[in-house]
């Protein structure tokens, strides 16, 4: 029987290559001691002989009998071995049975691992439907190193005094039909902020509430319905029920299309003395190719298709997760009709398999010639005295590539070495003088288990490394299970210390009930989970974390104290000062004198005439409370003070909150430091984001009100100024009050809105 590189029979092969000769007794020369099989070891066994006992008669049968019995056990044990039953396998079958059994061996192989992970699968869906399940607790903490700070904050030296760390914590449980979670956010290991989290997951419903807020409601969600084409994510949940799927479903349906590819399979060539090299990495191994056309191909997927079409334990999978039948047999219908494959005798694809000495398939590389242009796909492993390599890989013939190559060497229940990603691409001629560009990856680990289908136990360090990041270095630490364990991952930049993240996650045995909040407990408003007091909260627990007061906490960040009345924001385009509003007057002959009454001006409409509204029925309200225009008595937060300069009576000054999101011009009444009892406030402006800290609103229209309800709230405006819809300032001027309410939209919902009072325009 001779190969496709002119070698005859197996049994002509003398030289190393004949591994299964290897493994057989070898005559003439001494075994070493330390060399002998434990389980052929007799020297444990004692026995004594008598000299003076007359000698017995022995049948001169006896001991041929015993010799050919031991050398028939003996026969029969070495043809247990993998390696010697394949080397018969070799002499005695031809090259298309010796693939076939390989190819059947490795389909059962796959088979049973698939069964495995489906065992997994059924484990977590018992625990996830368990209403009993354990709480699962994640602590993730967030710990910059000073090259991070030097690097975005090379001017404040204070930064990483403040912020050490950065933490997020969740405690979560699963119930039957309900799943619970308490998300935390830390600073300093001191948690600022936290919220509980509800889920529904029949309703596909969540329900979250604000644990620092004074109010106790929950915002509820509901997840859209899918759109007619989205149609509804399959419930994998039923392939667990202990019918839809079954081991003997797996290995009939893995025999059955195994059977069928296997039936195309009519020649194949050989070669016996082969060897499969991965990376340097060689094993030797049979050689096996195969060859299809275009007509043999086609044949082929039309049996597999018409088998496929009445497969009742593949369409019992199919109807189990709400399919039908005759859309599962349409589909297939047009998938052999997209193909638009041909019954030519030209060749449409080979392929190429490397089969061990234990007749398991190592590498297979394929190789298709559609439309001309040819595509390879490979993927193979060679293992040899504890090294292993593997690769898999995807190549065309315009030289584009695209390659995980995996090597290391396995010992004592861990492996080590690296895993490359290697990308290889054309580049255009126009912009470039290098025909390709490679992009490439390495995740070097150490002391890994990955045994995962068995123990799921993980471990080992990892790192990543890349020529197109060549300054930053990243690294990973895993300890435990599935259920218990630790991570660390570290990063450096130019040599050193950037970042570093330590995740925790433990399961515990506790039992935690959930139940869903009552309905008067629910709103789909988001403000009724926010506390008119929740931004307070939550910068008092920021400054507490901190560890400095909000004026440091402010000066620090900002460059500037919620005290400090100079406060100078920098742009691009200009250097502004908040001061000059100080000293801005209205005598019309630019006199920023400070002893100039303060009138301050609505931009271009200060020189102009507006069309008076009436607007002595608006009612206007701060926080929730009516107040008049002009106020007096407002109650404000310390918060809004800048100046601890007292202030003379009948002058006035601007005051702002600490993000400088609201703006307000209060008249002092008397000489005293500002005290809202005695101080009239003639103008408000409050941004967007600044609701919280003070809510202004119209007849109900405030920050975050849609555009059009601007008009029924509050009538036909003075004037409309657009700006292409990227910005709408809607103006109501009250001649008679002389007051003037600006409002600016996105065109879509108010984000600004200003009240002034005693404002005189010129007519």
């Amino acid at each position: 029987m001779d190969d496709f590189n002119n070698n005859n029979d197996f049994s002509e092969n003398k030289d190393e290559q004949n591994y299964g000769a290897n493994l057989m007794p070898q005559s003439g020369g001494s075994q070493p001691q330390n060399s002998i099989d434990p389980q052929y070891d007799y020297s444990q066994y004692q026995y004594s002989y008598d000299g003076t006992a007359a000698p017995k008669k022995s049948n001169g049968w006896v001991v041929p009998a015993v010799i050919a019995g031991v050398l028939v056990v003996g026969a029969a044990g070495a043809l247990l071995l993998p390696s010697v039953r394949n080397s018969i396998k070799l002499a005695f079958t031809s090259p298309e049975e010796y693939y076939a059994e390989a190819e059947r061996k490795t389909a059962e192989k796959a088979a049973n691992d698939l069964w495995k992970l489906y065992l997994i699968g059924e484990e977590q869906q018992k625990e996830a439907a368990s209403p009993t399940a354990g709480v699962k607790k994640t602590d993730i903490t967030i710990t910059p190193g000073d090259h991070f700070y030097e690097s975005l904050f090379p001017d404040n030296k204070e930064i990483k005094d403040i912020f050490k760390s950065v933490g997020i914590s969740a405690e979560a449980a699963t119930g039957t039909d309900l799943a619970s979670a308490l998300c935390s956010v830390k600073l300093n290991d001191t948690t600022i902020a936290s919220a509980e989290v509800i889920g529904d997951l029949d309703n596909t419903e969540a329900y979250v509430r604000l644990v620092e807020s004074s109010s106790d409601m929950y915002y509820k969600y509901t997840a859209p319905e899918s759109g007619e084409d989205g149609g509804e994510a399959p419930d994998i949940s039923v392939l667990f029920n202990g019918e839809t799927v079954t081991k003997e479903k797996i290995d009939a349906v893995t025999a059955r299309y195994t059977d069928l590819y296997l039936s195309a399979v009519t020649a194949a060539e050989w070669n016996k003395k082969s060897v499969c090299t991965v990376e340097n990495v060689s094993c030797p191994a049979v050689e096996v190719r195969i060859t299809f056309t275009e007509a043999e191909y086609l044949a082929l997927i039309e049996k597999i298709a018409e088998q496929a079409k009445t497969d009742e334990d593949i369409i019992s999978i199919v109807e189990a997760m709400g399919g039908r039948r005759e859309d599962y047999v349409t589909e297939i219908d047009e998938l052999l009709s997209d193909m638009n494959l041909e019954a030519s005798d030209e060749l449409f694809a080979d392929m190429t398999v490397y089969i061990n000495s234990d007749g398991d398939i190592i590498g297979r590389t394929f190789r298709d010639n559609i439309s001309g242009t040819a595509s390879e796909y490979t993927i193979s492993t060679a293992v040899n005295n504890g090294a292993f390599a593997s690769q898999m890989k995807l190549a065309t013939t315009e030289g584009e590539s695209a390659e995980i190559l995996l090597k290391g060497s396995y010992a004592n229940g861990s492996a080590s070495g690296y895993c490359d990603g290697i990308l290889r691409t054309l580049e255009d001629e126009a912009s470039s003088s290098e025909k390709y560009k490679t992009t490439s990856c390495r995740i070097g680990f150490e002391n890994v288990k990955y045994d995962f289908l068995d123990s799921r136990l993980y471990g080992g360090k990892y790192t990543f490394t890349s020529p197109e990041l060549e300054e930053i270095e990243a690294s990973m630490e895993l300890d435990g299970d599935m259920d218990n364990g630790r991570c660390n991952i570290a990063v450096t930049y130019e040599g050193e210390n950037y970042v570093n993240v330590s995740a925790v996650y433990t399961s515990t045995d506790e039992v935690r009930s959930i139940s869903l909040p009552s309905a008067d407990k629910c709103s789909e408003n988001t403000s009724d989970i926010i506390s008119e007091d929740y931004i307070e909260i939550l910068m008092d627990n920021v400054c507490k974390a901190a560890g400095v007061s909000e004026d440091r906490l402010s000066e620090i960040i900002f460059g500037v104290s919620a005290s400090d009345d100079s406060w100078e924001p920098q742009s691009d385009e200009e250097e502004y000062n908040y001061g000059d509003y100080n000293d801005y007057g209205d005598n019309g002959d630019n006199d920023y004198s400070s002893e100039a009454p303060f009138t301050p001006a609505l931009g271009d409409y200060e020189n102009i005439t507006l069309p008076s509204v009436d607007l002595s029925n608006a009612v206007y309200t701060a926080n929730g409370k009516e107040i008049t225009i002009p106020c007096k008595g407002l109650a404000l937060p310390d918060k809004f003070v800048r100046t601890e300069t007292p202030l003379e009576a009948h002058t006035g000054d601007y005051f702002f909150n600490n993000d400088y999101t609201v703006m307000i011009y209060i008249e002092n009444e008397k000489n005293s430091t500002y005290n809202a009892d005695v101080c009239q406030c003639k103008y408000f402006s409050v941004l967007e984001g600044g609701e919280a800290s003070l809510d202004l609103r119209v007849n109900g229209i405030g920050i975050g009100s849609p555009q059009g309800d601007i008009e029924a709230a509050l009538g036909t405006p003075s004037d409309i100024y657009d700006f292409n819809s990227d910005a709408v300032y809607y103006y109501y001027y009250d001649k008679s009050s002389l007051t003037v309410i600006e409002l600016v939209t996105d065109g879509y919902e108010v984000y600004s809105i200003s009240v002034s009072s005693n404002i005189k325009y010129m007519d």
